[in-house]
């Protein structure tokens, strides 16, 4: 109920909650009417609290999912090429040695935004890889581009989330509960600080190998952008946009397990090579 008082420009919003169980929820919150709905994936690959083993933990995520197809073109829907491509992907990350990995969904579900990054956490990402493809009508864009997120949106990012913090959730390790928001930012801030350096070296990474292994480059493959699903201050994160569905070269190359090679091999690629600089930078990151 709410109550808005015309002269004062002002509303008070009155919330009621009454408990229900699972079926009354779902009748009253009006859930789409549609059999592919559901919160998350819940299969062997889905994303799960891992223990820290010293092996790296790359958590892969293919965007959209369910009641979310995202981009589509000439019948041929960017979550489910994502998420084949993420299922390669991660076939190929158990072959390599010190790496396991996660999967935010591992079939055709919608998983919202906050729950995959929450997934990646309690999975104990090293690494966040999220795959989307893009479709533009009437523009022949193709190839591939990877993404980090602004400086800006960094900064954007830590007061969303100080303004919604809840205990641990936010930063793995470090304790919130307690904490105002300017003391929740600037530990964030201090994380990010690695964090985000350490993003902006895979996404070199990827690019440099992505060309090494033959995939196809977007004009400028290296971007930044206020992405939320990069927000996470705890983990390094990137965007891989593999390419563009309304360009007929590249749907060919994207809807096809031959075509995706390339862009598998370029992320194994860049895995290791990344993983190696991160090693050897480490000694001089915590001084």
């Amino acid at each position: 109920d709410m109550a808005v008082d015309d002269a004062a420009g002002t509303a008070q919003l009155t919330v009621r909650l009454d408990q229900a169980d699972a079926a009354q929820f779902e009748a009253r919150s009006g859930a789409p009417q549609d059999a592919g709905w559901a919160q998350r994936s819940t299969g062997p690959a889905a994303a799960q609290a891992q223990v820290d083993d010293g092996r790296l933990t790359v958590v892969l995520d293919p965007g959209h999912g369910g009641i979310d197809p995202g981009a589509g073109y000439a019948d041929v829907q960017e979550a489910e090429v994502m998420l084949a491509l993420a299922l390669e992907l991660a076939t190929a990350l158990g072959r390599l040695e010190g790496v396991q990995h996660a999967i935010t969904r591992a079939d055709d579900t919608f998983v919202p935004l906050q729950e995959r990054l929450t997934l990646a956490r309690g999975a104990g990402a090293d690494l966040f890889i999220s795959l989307h493809a893009d479709a533009l009508e009437g523009v022949q864009a193709t190839g591939a581009s990877v993404y980090t997120l602004t400086q800006a949106a960094a900064d954007d990012a830590s007061q969303r989330m100080a303004e919604r913090h809840e205990g641990g959730d936010l930063l793995a390790g470090v304790d919130l509960s307690g904490q105002g928001d300017e003391v929740a930012m600037v530990l964030q801030d201090l994380v990010r600080l690695e964090t985000t350096a350490s993003g902006e070296r895979f996404a070199d990474h990827l690019v440099q190998a992505m060309g090494d292994t033959g995939a196809v480059l977007n004009s400028r493959p290296r971007r930044q952008a206020e992405l939320a699903v990069l927000n996470a201050a705890d983990f390094p994160s990137v965007l891989l946009e593999v390419g563009f569905l309304s360009n007929d070269a590249d749907r060919a190359r994207l809807t096809t397990q031959q075509g995706r090679a390339p862009i598998v091999a370029a992320v194994l690629l860049a895995v290791g090579r990344w993983a190696i600089d991160e090693a050897a930078l480490a000694p001089l990151i915590r001084q």
